[in-house]
């Protein structure tokens, strides 16, 4: 049976006590993925640290010219420079409500 860290996601040896990738402790992250219970759907996409699409555009809509999206996405050097620059003088508010409208309802920033 094989496992894989669930905080990088790498496969991890069954008798080994660490991910050799981030060096969690498989007693703590690792996850059988042969178990039917563990396993996700074909349907089921799993992220962690997702963000909704939704939030994202309101934030970026109502309090785009302080950066409020680009903080809620973990972009905290453009979110500084939206809040210095008004949101690249609203232009750069108009291009991020776009990008964010073609993006799924959750994604991974």
């Amino acid at each position: 049976m094989s496992k894989f860290c669930s905080r990088c996601g790498k496969s991890v040896a069954d008798d080994s006590p660490f991910c050799p990738s981030c060096g969690a402790s498989t007693s703590d992250f690792a996850i059988p993925i042969d178990s039917p219970l563990n396993a996700p759907s074909a349907k089921e996409v799993v992220y962690l640290n997702a963000k909704d699409k939704w939030v994202a555009f309101f934030l970026c809509f109502f309090l785009g010219w302080l950066g409020a999206h680009r903080f809620y996405e973990g972009k905290i050097a453009t979110g500084i420079l939206w809040l210095i620059s008004g949101g690249l003088f609203g232009v750069g508010i108009i291009v991020d409500l776009i990008i964010i409208l073609t993006k799924p309802r959750y994604y991974q920033s």
